[in-house]
């Protein structure tokens, strides 16, 4: 069975975890309003996490995916939601890195900013070639565009909201 892009061998697995990708999709199938959602890998220069894999999941999660490549793309967008997801790192070390978004200009206009959507991503996830971690992602997506309608507990452990 393939399971957001990886074929599962274990059927009994597969059939868990494709009940959680149904789950998903389900709540969110007349979902009406596609947040517009970007994914920094790196703040400077700006580079966007990019694969189709990533951009399903999104889309899934009740999102729309866009790829920026530099800062006055992220202006003109004006993001409902910015996700920070640096290579190499993890949830804590990340930290660091993304109070480099601070110094952005203009970052405290955006919209993310002013409805407190922004967060950070546990980057090892986001690039897994693992079916039951990429569900994590999907589940993880849903609970960041849809907290009102996900809960599965992944904050702290994949993702954590930055305080602004």
């Amino acid at each position: 069975m393939e399971i957001l892009g990886i074929l599962e061998q274990n059927e009994e697995l597969a059939e868990e975890l494709q009940e959680r990708v149904d789950l998903v999709v389900h709540k969110l199938k007349f979902f009406p309003d596609k947040l517009k959602m970007i994914i920094l890998e790196n703040l400077n220069p700006v580079k966007s996490a990019v694969n189709e894999t990533l951009k399903d999941m999104m889309t899934k999660a009740g999102g729309s995916y866009y790829d920026v490549q530099i800062w006055d793309e992220v202006l003109d967008l004006d993001p409902d939601v910015i996700i920070l997801s640096f290579p190499e790192e993890s949830l804590e070390s990340s930290l660091g890195k993304a109070s480099g978004i601070f110094q952005k200009e203009d970052f405290s206009n955006l919209k993310a900013v002013k409805e407190n959507k922004v967060f950070i991503f546990d980057n090892r996830f986001l690039h897994t070639s693992v079916a039951q971690e990429k569900v994590d992602v999907l589940e993880a997506l849903a609970e960041i565009i849809t907290p009102k309608y996900f809960s599965f507990g992944l904050d702290g452990q994949v993702w954590i909201k930055l305080g602004i």
